[in-house]
């Protein structure tokens, strides 16, 4: 999750009703699996706290956490 709010998976940007879809599907396909939410240093708690809901209303539990830290100069 980026600082404007935006949700990637493996470079590609979505909104969160997109990604909702995207999880649905896999979680469909799948079955449960776990996901690894990494937040940029500036992103908004809200916009974490959105990610970890829509995984959670679909059925995914096993939600693990990482920071991307920023690069000193």
């Amino acid at each position: 999750v980026d600082r404007r709010g935006w949700i990637s998976i493996r470079g590609a940007q979505f909104t969160r009703s997109k990604f909702r879809n995207i999880m649905v599907s896999r979680r469909k396909r799948l079955g449960t699996f776990p996901v690894l939410i990494r937040g940029d240093h500036r992103a908004k708690h809200e916009d974490i706290r959105a990610v970890m809901d829509i995984c959670t209303e679909i059925g995914i539990w096993r939600i693990n956490f990482a920071a991307i830290k920023e690069k000193k100069t």
